[in-house]
């Protein structure tokens, strides 16, 4: 589903409910189990790679999301 805009996306939803998962803080919970928390965007880096883009492995999730966010803005 593309909506690109509020009213495409509630006509897209049809009615049907939208689940949200709220977290607050973000530190590790008291036993030590990574838990919601860790999807803040304050959460402490855990792989010494995030800082150097020539190490880095993984995907740019958030600048590809731009890159199409710039794209349908442009046109």
């Amino acid at each position: 589903m593309k909506a690109r805009s509020t009213g495409e996306l509630i006509a897209a939803l049809d009615g049907r409910r939208v689940k949200y998962l709220p977290f607050w803080g973000h530190h590790p919970r008291p036993d030590g189990e990574i838990g919601a928390s860790c999807l803040s965007q304050w959460w402490p880096p855990t792989d010494p790679r995030i800082e150097d883009p020539v190490r880095w492995e993984g995907l740019n999730l958030l600048g590809f999301a731009l890159m199409e966010a710039r794209e349908v803005l442009r046109s």
